[in-house]
């Protein structure tokens, strides 16, 4: 440590701060001063602008390949707005992304919770229990969807979903033929069709499939 540096004064000598401590003492005060800003400054903004910074981080971090930081930003925004379904939901696809299957059920679940006629989650639900063979579960989302909005997209593709987890797979294809049928434009039914034809080995019927999306 080094020594104090003495000084005289009318009653004679003393001792005073050395010029390392002065300026330890400056940059504690800095320091303190700086922090008691931020703390007053993060005071006065709302929930609302917090909650974007934490979208917009995450959005970023998502475009990056940057999974576990979105779902933190993700997790973040909905501390903001705990009652916000959306927020939920992109959280369940932050961690789909991450392969942890069990956080995405529960945040599809939370979304649902929240909002019972927003469609994209409880697609989402019911896709997962799906592929766990809870096909009740699955069936009551899809019952559900198409009372919301019979043209949704989603019901059309979890009814095929659904019947492929049955190994129905005429099922399947006719469900997206009958879709196709009524939304000639929707490539989606094509790719999906032509799927299943590979799975079978029915590569003619496949490739048929493939030209239609060609086609559009």
């Amino acid at each position: 440590v080094e020594p104090d540096i003495s000084r005289t004064d009318d009653h004679g000598p003393t001792r005073g701060p050395s010029t390392r401590r002065r300026l330890l003492i400056l940059c504690l005060l800095i320091v303190a001063i700086g922090g008691a800003a931020a703390w007053y400054f993060e005071l006065g903004v709302s929930a609302e602008v917090k909650r974007q910074r934490f979208i917009k981080s995450a959005h970023e971090s998502l475009s990056q390949g940057k999974i576990h930081e979105a779902i933190t930003a993700l997790r973040n925004a909905a501390d903001t707005d705990p009652a916000s379904a959306e927020l939920f939901h992109e959280l369940g696809m932050a961690y789909l992304r991450a392969r942890n299957q069990r956080q995405a059920f529960r945040q599809f679940l939370q979304a649902v919770q929240l909002n019972p006629n927003l469609i994209p989650p409880r697609f989402q639900l019911a896709r997962l229990q799906a592929s766990k063979l809870a096909l009740v579960q699955a069936n009551k989302h899809l019952i559900k969807i198409r009372d919301i909005n019979p043209n949704a997209m989603e019901g059309i593709l979890l009814a095929v979903e659904i019947a492929l987890a049955e190994r129905n797979f005429d099922g399947a294809l006719g469900i997206l033929r009958d879709a196709s049928k009524r939304q000639p434009n929707e490539t989606i039914f094509y790719m999906n069709s032509a799927a299943i034809y590979m799975a079978q080995g029915n590569y003619k019927a496949a490739e048929a499939n493939y030209k239609l999306v060609l086609d559009r």
